[in-house]
């Protein structure tokens, strides 16, 4: 199955098993999107991945607890 150019939403995405996904579905040539409330660890994942990794990665901000915060959200 080929997953290049497929779109994965990862929450939690910037620790632990959350950014181990992350790695491996980027590895695969997939963007991903990462979902957390932890700004800084987000962004910092990010900026150190390798540069032809960090251009298919993004961050928003979500707390996957909140049904009014994913409600309010449009990726």
């Amino acid at each position: 199955m080929n997953f290049s150019g497929k779109v994965a939403l990862i929450t939690g995405g910037s620790h632990g098993i959350g950014r181990a996904y992350a790695n491996a579905l980027l590895n695969i040539g997939m963007k991903v999107c990462i979902c957390d409330i932890h700004i800084d660890a987000a962004k910092d994942f990010i900026e150190h991945l390798p540069e032809n990794l960090r251009n298919n990665a993004i961050y928003q901000k979500c707390d996957v607890s909140s049904f009014t915060d994913l409600k309010g959200k449009s990726i």
